[in-house]
């Protein structure tokens, strides 16, 4: 080194751990960050049986070390896709999946977990599926300024023989939704695969969430 010339790239060093080790298969995990604890959230689905697919949750803290485990989901209903993020000035963070029913039909759910106590809250329905309709491929953004208090979470509506639209709704840490609407509403084309950005940015410069989703011509595939 003391005879290099030039600048002197240093490669990051990664540290490596497993956050289940349970013997079943888990699989779709997401991640978020708690900068007020400094621990990370983990959400993944978790093949109870063939028929049935739970979900699980774990927080470690930033070095790694195991903070505390729970199932967000642990009935016999199938649930998949799960998604979490985190709003800061509430200690919270919101866990957001589809659950099919036993009927058929696709919500799309949701639950709170309360970081300084360690609590799940209750599930509470953010779209109902129905006959016509089923609700799928949740995303969830957060806030990390110490203002923001309100999480926003995406999906797809999609009408069954027709096409899908993308749909957005804001809520507190006490799990209200004070708004829920359609972002775009098509009648020949579908919009899916629908992502939210984790959190909305500076509040002083930004403070707003960005939406992306595939749309595709029904009637052409283009």
């Amino acid at each position: 080194l003391a005879a290099a010339d030039g600048p002197i790239l240093v490669d990051p060093v990664f540290t490596t751990y497993a956050i289940d080790t349970y013997a079943g298969d888990q699989g779709d995990v997401d991640a978020a960050y708690s900068n007020m604890d400094d621990g990370f959230t983990f959400v993944y689905e978790d093949e109870f049986s063939m028929t049935d697919y739970d979900i699980y949750s774990q927080t470690v803290s930033s070095s790694g070390a195991f903070v505390g485990g729970r199932y967000i989901d642990a009935t016999n209903d199938n649930t998949y896709s799960p998604r979490v993020a985190t709003v800061a000035s509430q200690n919270a963070q919101l866990f957001v999946y589809m659950r099919v029913r036993r009927n058929g039909y696709t919500d799309v759910a949701g639950r709170i977990l309360n970081l300084s106590t360690g609590v799940t809250a209750p599930e509470f329905i953010i779209d109902a599926g129905s006959a016509t309709r089923s609700c799928r491929s949740p995303d969830v953004g957060g806030q990390y300024s110490s203002t923001g208090s309100l999480f926003c979470v995406v999906w797809s509506r999609n009408y069954i023989g027709q096409d899908a639209d993308p749909h957005a709704a804001l809520i507190n840490a006490a799990g209200t939704i004070s708004s829920s609407s359609a972002i775009e509403v098509t009648f020949n084309r579908s919009e899916e695969r629908i992502e939210v950005s984790e959190s909305a940015g500076d509040p002083t410069t930004v403070n707003r969430w960005n939406i992306a989703y595939a749309t595709e011509n029904v009637s052409t595939g283009g």
